[in-house]
């Protein structure tokens, strides 16, 4: 991630400069809360994967564009289109699906 956001810094440096906009007092604040929320986010999920064996929590990883329209209609005031909702369907049945499919192997053995 280190590597891979001074490349993505450098390629902006370049494009557009070093600063192409203006920093307010909220916007520093907006910055460091999106800053620990992300680090969150990553304690917490290192968390878990400590404690839970790696393939029963990797499908909750397929939550997340879920969990990210829902709050973006919520929190951003967003509409949620018809092709939007099937896609949530799609992944939700996949998930499904999927965990299913190893219980039923396991059922078998």
């Amino acid at each position: 991630m280190l590597f891979g956001s001074l490349g993505l810094l450098i390629i902006g440096v370049i494009q557009v400069g070093f600063f192409p906009f203006t920093f307010t007092i909220s916007s520093f604040f907006v910055l460091i809360y999106l800053a620990f929320a992300s680090a969150f986010g990553f304690v917490l999920w290192n968390n878990v994967m400590k404690y839970n064996e790696v393939g029963k929590v990797s499908m909750y990883l397929f939550l997340i564009p879920i969990f990210g329209v829902f709050l973006s209609a919520l929190l951003l005031n967003e509409l949620i289109h018809i092709f939007t909702m099937v896609g949530l369907a799609l992944v939700t049945i996949g998930i499904i699906f999927v965990n299913r499919e190893k219980r039923l192997k396991a059922d078998h053995q």
